[in-house]
């Protein structure tokens, strides 16, 4: 049984993490102030009041997404190499979270914004296709 439960969002860098009440029976404060950032979340929010529960939305690069989805898969953060196309919240978030980040040269990647990043790639791959080749070594 988990404490937390990672919900998906409509954007796809951001996900609702739903904790159980700390108080069984206790209803949490349900107003304005604990539910900044949740307007574009209404279904979330309303689901939250009606479980008595409480909804803190987390999204990439914070690294707590990148370890609640290893716990999902019951994985461990060394042992996971994210593969993303942005070099900041894939790459940047994976690392921040003990992960590796394979950096792959399609979708929204800009080699512009890698040399003003700050972040080094474990790897990079031109395509998904390359990945076999990356995890057995050989590129």
């Amino acid at each position: 049984r988990h404490d937390q439960v990672l919900l998906p969002t409509d954007d796809p860098d951001k996900a609702v993490i739903v904790d159980r009440c700390e108080v069984p029976g206790k209803q949490p404060p349900v107003h304005n102030r604990c539910c900044r950032g949740l307007r574009v979340l209404p279904v979330a929010h309303h689901h939250a009041v009606a479980l008595n529960q409480k909804l803190t939305v987390v999204g990439k690069p914070d690294p707590a997404f990148f370890a609640l989805a290893a716990a999902d898969f019951d994985a461990v953060p060394s042992e996971i190499v994210v593969v993303g196309d942005d070099i900041d919240s894939d790459i940047g978030g994976a690392q921040a979270a003990g992960m590796r980040g394979l950096l792959v040269q399609t979708g929204k990647y800009r080699a512009d914004f890698v040399a003003r990043s700050g972040v080094t790639p474990d790897g990079v791959i031109a395509g998904i296709q390359d990945l076999p080749d990356w995890l057995s070594g050989k590129a």
